[in-house]
């Protein structure tokens, strides 16, 4: 493949930060927080984050990655809507875990929820619980999650800055279809082949476009 047409695919606007930071760089909720090879003995090591929530006062996401083994209808037993419910309660980090999160892909916009992206909402609601668990089916989607994970006012720049997170724009796909084992290989491949890429370029002779 043509280096030069590789480059001009790669960037369309998916990536926000691969290690290369832009002066103009702006965080914002609604995008992914992959974690790079640096964060491998953390308690980040392998996942992918999105971010719900960012301003100068700090910022907050759900591990989308890290399914439990505890069926909704067991974390909730009070709740007699989810008896039947099976879908995992995955931990979005290590900050009050008892706290449960919820995003939602819908074409409907949910009540008492905020929009990411796109059709992905995030919502705290029991309401929106009870009411979409037990009809989320293929393209109307539900994740549960215990527990956040957070960073202070400047800290994720800092972690960010030194190369322990890749910033790349959220798809739904990758949360709602995506099977959680391959949702970190598949976006660090992505970085990866952007990093590649860049220091091809950065690599490449003036004046000499390299072609293959």
């Amino acid at each position: 493949m043509r280096i030069g047409l590789l480059i001009g695919v790669l960037f369309t606007g998916t990536l926000l930060y691969a290690g290369y930071p832009p002066a103009d760089l702006e965080l914002a909720k609604g995008e992914f927080l992959v974690a790079t090879e640096k964060l491998r003995d953390s308690a980040f090591s392998e996942t992918v984050i999105l971010l719900a929530q960012y301003d100068k006062k700090g910022s907050f996401g759900l591990v989308i990655n890290d399914p439990t083994k505890v069926p909704v209808s067991e974390g909730f037993p009070q709740i007699s809507s989810l008896k039947q419910v099976k879908l995992p309660i995955y931990l979005g980090g290590p900050m009050e875990k008892s706290k449960v999160f919820l995003l939602i892909r819908s074409t409907d916009p949910p009540q008492d929820s905020v929009r990411l992206f796109d059709h992905v909402y995030f919502s705290m609601s029991q309401k929106v619980l009870e009411e979409r668990a037990p009809a989320s089916g293929a393209r109307e989607g539900l994740r549960v999650y215990a527990g956040y994970s957070g960073w202070a006012a400047g800290q994720l720049e800092m972690e960010i800055k030194t190369g322990h997170w890749a910033v790349w724009k959220a798809d739904a796909e990758m949360i709602f279809d995506q099977p959680a084992k391959e949702v970190w290989p598949e976006m660090i491949r992505r970085v990866s082949i952007i990093r590649a890429s860049i220091s091809a370029r950065h690599l490449e002779p003036r004046g000499v476009t390299l072609l293959d």
